[in-house]
């Protein structure tokens, strides 16, 4: 039973070491919880989740030693970045045109969640292919199937919990300032334009 049992915090605080990490799921909860409340968290969460219940089927029949193929790798590794990089431009622009709103909040936020844990974050499957699918057969391992399900439970509810938390957090600072809110806009988008810089550094041919 304690192999079982102790598969729910490991899965939990490694969800919750990489869900703390800035990137542009976190980005995308804050810039859309100031705008519709604090609700937004649980809805981006169950798009992140499809696509990982997705993407674990896929290593399920095998097509993870496809993705893990350095060609196809740096492919989804550089047009993710150059995503992220369209996607924060055109958001500075309307925020000095004092448009206060990033580009892709008009995104439903369960299709937010979708796009922003594959193809505006290709750091997700990425993750799962080299990580996750790692930890779970781990997991599997030492507590079958039991385990791989207490896993998943846990790594569920850490992302749920935080991202449920910045929602809450930032839609009562929306509530009572409007500077913070129009502060975290621009702080989210330059954590954009980073992470897409980044992706597109280390996945150039050039270095």
């Amino acid at each position: 039973m304690f192999e079982i049992l102790i598969q729910i915090p490991i899965g939990f605080f490694v969800a919750l070491s990489g869900a703390l990490i800035p990137g542009p799921l976190l980005a995308y909860v804050t810039a859309k919880s100031t705008e519709e409340g604090r609700q937004i968290g649980p809805l981006v969460v169950v798009g992140h989740l499809a696509v990982e219940v997705v993407i674990l089927l896929l290593l399920l029949a095998g097509i993870g030693y496809v993705l893990a193929h350095p060609l196809l790798e740096r492919t989804i590794g550089l047009t993710g970045g150059f995503l992220l990089i369209l996607i924060a431009s055109s958001s500075l622009r309307s925020l000095r045109a004092r448009r206060y709103k990033i580009q892709v909040t008009c995104f439903h936020p369960f299709v937010g969640g979708v796009l922003f844990s594959s193809i505006f974050n290709p750091t997700v499957p990425l993750w799962w292919v080299g990580v996750g699918f790692a930890l779970l057969l781990q997991a599997y391992s030492v507590a079958s199937f039991a385990g791989v399900a207490a896993w998943l439970i846990g790594h569920y509810a850490a992302d749920f919990g935080w991202f449920s938390l910045v929602s809450h957090l930032v839609s009562s600072s929306h509530a009572a300032v409007e500077k913070i809110r129009i502060l975290l806009l621009r702080i989210c988008v330059v954590i954009l334009l980073l992470l897409g810089l980044y992706l597109v550094v280390k996945y150039s041919v050039f270095f």
